[in-house]
């Protein structure tokens, strides 16, 4: 995100969600280098870190409900048919890459959640652990739109999205491996 923000937004606490544990303590560091970033606690030359929010700008994700059907996010200022106008929002997902499948996890706080500390290349977030067939637990969201006002929702009020593992064919992750099925607000959704 620093890379496509960082010309139009000076400090990286901005961009951090308030409700999260605590702040990664290379914070500032990953802003300031972008891609580039190394995190001097691994062995690995460059480093991924993922962040507190999810930044749709560009983005393509399949729908897990409607399988076949695509979000598309912003690409410009001026919404296009077909593209949604959400820009960014809390996150919130289930099936997370070091958490089981039916666990939901979020930089917002809630009810019956744990701490689940941040590591090398996760921030820290909330936890809760459900069975399959548990409804969401109840969460108050945040989304950002590109007009620049932003909406709070309900985890109730949120459709599930796979993240794709490759643009040319639309394939995403499978439940067992990657990043998990994130939650965006279904008014995002056209």
């Amino acid at each position: 995100m620093s890379t496509y923000l960082r010309p139009y937004i000076e400090k990286a606490k901005v961009i951090y969600c308030p409700g999260t544990i605590r702040k990664f303590k290379y914070l500032k560091e990953v802003w300031a280098a972008g891609d580039l970033w190394d995190n001097p606690d691994t062995p690995l030359p460059t480093d991924p870190l993922t962040g507190t929010y999810c930044f749709y700008w560009n983005y393509t994700g399949c729908l897990d409900e409607d399988e076949g059907r695509f979000f598309q996010g912003p690409r410009t200022n001026a919404v296009a048919r077909g593209s949604s106008a959400l820009l960014v929002s809390d996150y919130f997902a289930r099936g997370h890459w070091y958490q089981e499948e039916t666990t939901y996890v979020s930089c917002e706080k809630f009810k019956g959640a744990t701490m689940v500390r941040d590591t090398q290349h996760f921030s820290g977030y909330w936890a809760w652990e459900s069975c399959q067939t548990s409804p969401k637990p109840e969460i108050k969201l945040n989304a950002g739109y590109v007009d620049g006002h932003v909406e709070t929702y309900s985890s109730n009020d949120t459709a599930a999205m796979r993240v794709i593992s490759d643009p040319k064919t639309g394939d995403y992750y499978p439940d067992e491996a990657g990043p998990g099925k994130f939650f965006i607000p279904q008014n995002a959704l056209h």
